[in-house]
């Protein structure tokens, strides 16, 4: 006898794009994904059959809106969601409490134009803004607030 695995994905996504009337070119975008997957897996073990219908998350969403207060500089503000999912290699029932994770980004950027063809930017991104621990996948993958500094040459 073999492995043997069915498993059909019926959702839809969309998304929405729009630049708002605020002014300081300020950008909106939603974007939404419903998944529901359906299966199951023969591991070869009691000849019972394994569920697949909670092995990716229901539901995806990441929220944009940007604007940039002058030519040369932006803020941007990212908010990600994602539902509860029983990954097939890493979390399990037995393993963990993942209900999925909500997340929010900052990015604050600063250009400075060197010469008419030579930019020089800083960007100050803070991930996992408000310090709400999750994790991905496997337990060991945890993630916590990270500030990065990036300096950037254009030319």
């Amino acid at each position: 006898t073999g492995n043997s695995a069915s498993w059909i994905n019926k959702g839809v996504e969309f998304q929405i794009k729009s630049e708002l009337p605020w002014g300081n070119d300020t950008l909106f975008v939603l974007n939404y994904g419903y998944n529901n997957p359906q299966g199951n897996r023969d591991r070869g073990i009691n000849r019972t059959l394994d569920s697949l219908d909670s092995r990716a998350p229901n539901h995806t969403a990441s929220l944009l809106l940007s604007t940039k207060p002058t030519n040369s500089s932006l803020i941007g503000l990212t908010y990600y969601y994602m539902s509860h999912t029983e990954w097939l290699e890493g979390y399990s029932k037995e393993s963990s409490d993942n209900n999925g994770y909500t997340r929010a980004d900052l990015t604050l950027r600063n250009t400075f134009p060197l010469s008419h063809r030579t930019d020089l930017s800083l960007s100050l991104i803070v991930k996992n803004l408000f310090d709400r621990r999750y994790s991905e996948f496997y337990r060991n993958n945890e993630f916590d607030r990270r500030t990065y500094l990036q300096l950037k040459l254009s030319y």
